[in-house]
């Protein structure tokens, strides 16, 4: 992909991330603000209707915190593999790259890029988070 491409794909991606912004409410909204990049999570939940993770984010600059965010009317819907299968809290996993989109029934999905290998998908109606600081000691 040349840089004229990439910069191009970049653009689409914040105008639609600009038009979500506008159109979506305030706690769906806070998913867009998080920068979950390099996370690393702690635990997570399936118990339906909900699902819940926590997550160590951050860097050196900022701080570190955990951040919890719980989906309501959630449904894991995608993904390679089971959420066990990923071993999303072993040492070495991290979240890669996040998204979100809005379907056409008015849910919305958060597609998540874990490292080494694999992918969440999660189908949910309403978002809550929920922030509390880490010391930088707490990054594995």
């Amino acid at each position: 992909m040349s840089d004229a491409q990439v910069e191009e794909v970049l653009r689409d991606y914040h105008r639609h991330v600009d038009d979500l912004r506008a159109r979506l409410g305030d706690r769906p909204r806070a998913l867009l603000d998080l920068n979950l990049h390099d996370g690393q999570v702690q635990s997570f939940i399936l118990s339906p209707p909900s699902f819940t993770w926590r997550v160590l984010i951050g860097d050196l600059q900022r701080g570190y915190e955990f951040v919890s965010v719980r989906y309501d009317d959630a449904e894991v819907v995608g993904g390679q593999e089971g959420l066990d299968d990923l071993k999303l809290t072993e040492p070495g996993s991290e979240i890669l790259y996040d998204e979100l989109e809005e379907l056409p029934e008015g849910r919305l999905i958060h597609r998540v890029l874990v490292w080494p290998e694999g992918e969440v998908w999660v189908r949910f109606s309403d978002v809550h988070i929920h922030h509390e600081p880490a010391s930088p000691e707490a990054r594995r």
